[in-house]
């Protein structure tokens, strides 16, 4: 049987279309700004959690080098999650002045 989403957005299976409600295609075609917001806010909490295990995964090196025991992986290592780790706030930075208003 056909999924219909019901006028307050929920999903449910129906043998015919009833009153009120909307196909999907047409849900999402009557919603589109609203779910491009949600994707975006998400992708914005996405690149948070990113930017939290980079911050992690940098402890070691960091600490090696303040230790004075850092060897060039070290280094690299740590260059390279700075790179990763500006990557994703210049994503999140573009995110932030794409929202509506």
């Amino acid at each position: 049987m056909p999924t219909f989403i019901s006028p307050t957005g929920n999903p449910e299976v129906w043998a015919e279309k009833p009153l009120g409600y909307f196909t999907p295609e047409e849900w999402a075609a009557a919603h589109r700004d609203e779910m491009a917001e949600a994707d975006r806010l998400a992708r914005i909490a996405e690149i948070d959690a990113e930017l939290d295990q980079l911050d992690l995964r940098s402890i070691r090196p960091l600490r090696s080098i303040l230790d004075e025991t850092a060897d060039p992986d070290d280094l690299t290592r740590l260059a390279d999650l700075r790179r990763k780790a500006e990557a994703l706030r210049q994503e999140r930075r573009e995110l932030l002045e794409a929202a509506p208003g």
